[in-house]
């Protein structure tokens, strides 16, 4: 994986959810799946995403059994 496109997404993601006014938060967000849901969802959606995706990579590195509970 390119590390520098993985960085960069990163940061372009949380600059934009530090833009977020109070009202952005309250507002909701379609999801690829076209659930609706609260915009304050949205970072707990990617963190589960990339937890996800860490286990997906098949390195047998992290399992979800190392994932927190409830992700």
């Amino acid at each position: 994986m390119n590390c520098v496109w993985l960085t960069g997404s990163a940061e372009r993601l949380a600059d934009g959810l530090d833009r977020l006014t109070e009202e952005h938060w309250r507002h909701e967000a379609v999801t690829a799946q076209g659930r609706t849901v609260p915009a304050t969802e949205l970072p707990w959606m990617r963190a589960r995403e990339v937890c996800v995706h860490a286990v997906d990579r098949s390195t047998g590195v992290v399992t979800f059994a190392d994932l927190p509970s409830g992700s």
